[in-house]
Protein backbone atom coordinates (compact mmCIF):
# COMPACT_ATOMS: atom_id res chain seq x y z
CA UNK A 1 0.00 0.00 0.00
CA UNK A 2 2.43 2.50 0.90
CA UNK A 3 4.57 2.08 -1.98
CA UNK A 4 1.64 2.73 -4.04
CA UNK A 5 1.02 5.58 -2.62
CA UNK A 6 4.62 6.67 -3.08
CA UNK A 7 4.38 6.35 -6.69
CA UNK A 8 0.73 8.02 -6.96
CA UNK A 9 2.34 11.09 -5.35
CA UNK A 10 5.54 10.74 -7.02
CA UNK A 11 2.99 10.69 -10.51
CA UNK A 12 1.41 13.89 -8.86
CA UNK A 13 4.08 15.44 -8.78
CA UNK A 14 5.61 14.99 -12.38
CA UNK A 15 1.96 15.65 -13.81
CA UNK A 16 1.61 19.32 -11.92
CA UNK A 17 5.24 20.19 -12.91
CA UNK A 18 4.31 19.12 -16.60
CA UNK A 19 1.12 21.33 -16.60
CA UNK A 20 3.36 24.33 -14.66
CA UNK A 21 5.50 24.11 -17.73
CA UNK A 22 3.54 24.01 -20.36
CA UNK A 23 1.02 26.74 -18.76
CA UNK A 24 4.63 28.59 -18.87
CA UNK A 25 5.69 27.83 -22.58
CA UNK A 26 1.71 28.89 -23.11
CA UNK A 27 2.08 32.41 -21.80
CA UNK A 28 5.99 32.49 -23.38
CA UNK A 29 4.36 31.88 -26.78
CA UNK A 30 1.58 34.11 -26.77
CA UNK A 31 3.93 37.04 -25.17
CA UNK A 32 6.44 36.04 -28.22
CA UNK A 33 3.72 36.43 -30.70
CA UNK A 34 2.70 39.47 -29.21
CA UNK A 35 6.31 41.36 -29.29
CA UNK A 36 6.96 39.54 -32.88
CA UNK A 37 3.49 41.17 -33.95
CA UNK A 38 4.24 44.61 -32.56
CA UNK A 39 7.84 44.12 -34.07
CA UNK A 40 6.46 43.56 -37.60
CA UNK A 41 3.88 46.71 -37.13
CA UNK A 42 7.26 48.81 -36.12
CA UNK A 43 9.03 47.52 -39.13
CA UNK A 44 5.99 48.28 -41.94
Amino acid sequence: IYKLTTQDLIWGYVAAIALAILIVLSIAAVFAMKRMARAREVRA
